[in-house]
């Protein structure tokens, strides 16, 4: 008599084709999720960069209303290191803390629409109420011209990194405020104060954070203000903006981090600081996605 054998798979072969597929799905889904992360992590910069493009173009739209009175006094004040410290590990150099901005708009008051007086010169300088005010009503909300003139628009960052608007008095005491942008880990503002410094021969050394010029222009002043350097240019330079953390000498300063990004840097090209002009430098951060957002803004001579 003779017995058919059934053809099939013993349990051994079941098992290895199961421990193949396993492994295969396993590295499917270990590569979907690398390209699902990337492809989050690009879109939460994207988004976190137009944000904050946003936001510093909206500090500008009020902050190009500021500038210089009829008798050259500047409507601008900033608070260098004044506000919260930055996040630890944001920068290699070390923390450091925030500016605070305060400045001064023309207002028209509720009894006096008029904006300059017979001479042409700014009648009454104050902080409307709201951001995009156009009017008397929310330029001077108490129907009270004196009150009106002695406040002013602050900008700062809270400790929640929360960006505020701020309308205070000449007292200090808060009138309103408003929450313009979150997530904001750094604000710092150029040095409207001194004169525009332009270099061309900046250098620094691959993954330093120390910048020379040969032909030299820093000042004491740049380092205790921590001023802004607007590198646009050079050999190995990563253009942007670099808060001076320490002042050496007219040759020498430091950054918070490097500004290259492979060998060596040379011919750079930068301005620091500059009469009725405010360099804007703010930084965003989302989990480990940082962008940052610089702006040069020239204020008004209302002379």
């Amino acid at each position: 008599m003779n017995i058919k054998q059934k053809n099939g798979y013993s349990l051994v072969e079941m098992l290895v084709v199961v421990i193949i597929v396993a492994v295969v799905m396993n590295a499917m889904m270990v590569s979907f999720m690398a390209g699902q992360n990337s492809w989050t992590k690009t879109n939460n910069s994207i988004q976190l960069k137009e944000n904050l493009r946003r936001t510093i173009q909206r500090i500008a739209k009020e902050l190009r209303e500021s500038g210089s009175d009829q008798n050259n006094a500047l409507k601008v004040a900033i608070s260098y290191g004044q506000g919260v410290s930055n996040p630890a590990g944001l920068y290699a150099g070390g923390t450091f803390n925030t500016d605070i901005l305060d400045f001064a708009m023309p207002i028209t008051c509720q009894s006096d629409t008029v904006l300059l007086d017979s001479s042409g010169n700014v009648k009454n300088w104050g902080a409307p109420l709201t951001w995009g005010c156009t009017d008397s009503s929310c330029m001077d909300p108490g129907n009270s011209c004196a009150v009106s003139n002695q406040r002013k628009v602050e900008y700062k960052i809270d400790a929640n990194h929360n960006l505020l608007r701020r309308v205070i008095e000449g007292n200090g005491a808060q009138v309103n405020q408003t929450t313009i942008a979150e997530q904001l880990v750094d604000f710092q503002v150029g040095c409207p104060e001194i004169d525009q410094v332009t270099f061309s021969d900046l250098a620094m050394v691959n993954g330093s954070t120390t910048l020379t010029s040969a032909t030299g222009g820093f000042t004491a002043a740049m380092g205790t203000n921590h001023c802004i350097i607007n590198i646009t240019s050079g050999t190995n330079f990563i253009p942007g903006c670099y808060e001076i953390k320490t002042y050496s000498n007219a040759n020498t300063v430091t950054f918070y981090k490097t500004a290259t990004k492979s060998g060596n840097a040379s011919a750079g090209k930068a301005t620091v600081g500059g009469k009725a002009l405010v360099t804007l430098h703010v930084t965003a951060q989302d989990d480990d996605v940082i962008v940052e957002e610089c702006m040069d803004i020239n204020l008004r001579n209302h002379q």
